[in-house]
C-alpha cells in the first residue's frame, strides 16, 4: 500500500488477476458496510481522504454522495483499478499513486480521513505508524475528523488475530504520533470475499 516493501507485496495482488481469480480478500466489489453506515449517519464532511485506497470503492462511495475525494495508494495497479471502478460508477475521484504514510503535497487539505484497513498494515512498525499519523495531521485542516477501522491486536468477541498480536494499542499510537483525540467505537464487522470478520 505505501512503503516500498508494502508496494512490492501488494502490487502483484492488484496487477495480476490470475493470482487470486481477480478478487483480493478485502475487495468485496463495493464499500465496507461500516463505511456506508458512516456516510449514512452524517460522519463525513468537506474534502475526504481515503488512504490506502486499493480498488477505490470507499472513495467512489463518498464521491457518489457528493463529496470531493482523494484516494491515495502506493500501488500503481491499485490506482489503475480504482480509476476503472470510478469510471464504471460514473464519479470523479482524484486517485493518486503516492506514499500515504507521508502525504507530501497534501498539506492542510482534508476535512475527513477514513482509514479502513490501512493503519493495521504497519502494526509492529512504530516508526511508520508515527510517520503516518503525523502526515495525517499535516494533511488535515483544523477540526478534521479521523475514522479508523482496523484489525485489532486485542481479543474482540473471542477472536484474536494471531498475525496482529502486539503489545501496542492502535489508539495510543495514533494519539501520540499525530495529536489526535481518540475515541474507540464498539467492534465492527468487515466483509471480505471470504465472508465476515470481526474488527
Amino acid at each position: 500500500m505505501t512503503t516500498e516493501a508494502n508496494v512490492a507485496g501488494f502490487e502483484p495482488l492488484y496487477g495480476d488477476p490470475e493470482l487470486n481469480d481477480g478478487l483480493i480478500p478485502w475487495d468485496i466489489g463495493g464499500p465496507q458496510p461500516v463505511v456506508e453506515q458512516l456516510v449514512a449517519f452524517g460522519g463525513i464532511r468537506g474534502e475526504v481522504l481515503d488512504p490506502g485506497t486499493g480498488p477505490g470503492y470507499h472513495a467512489i462511495h463518498y464521491a457518489s454522495q457528493g463529496f470531493s475525494v482523494t484516494g491515495v495508494d502506493g500501488s500503481p495497479s491499485a490506482i489503475e483499478r480504482a480509476r476503472r471502478n470510478a469510471d464504471r460508477a460514473g464519479v470523479t475521484v482524484d486517485f493518486r499513486v503516492a506514499d500515504a504514510t507521508r502525504l507530501d503535497g497534501f498539506e492542510g487539505r482534508f476535512d475527513t480521513v477514513v482509514d479502513s484497513a490501512f493503519y493495521h498494515v504497519f502494526l509492529g512498525d512504530e516508526a511508520t505508524q508515527t510517520r503516518y499519523t503525523q502526515a495525517l495531521h499535516r494533511a488535515t485542516r483544523p477540526g478534521a475528523r479521523l475514522y479508523m477501522f482496523e484489525f485489532s491486536p486485542h481479543n474482540v468477541n473471542g477472536i484474536q488475530w494471531a498475525a496482529y498480536r502486539r503489545t501496542t494499542s492502535t489508539g495510543c499510537s495514533v494519539q501520540a504520533g499525530g495529536g489526535w483525540i481518540t475515541w474507540a467505537p464498539p467492534p465492527t464487522r468487515r466483509a471480505s470475499s471470504r465472508g465476515l470478520s470481526t474488527r
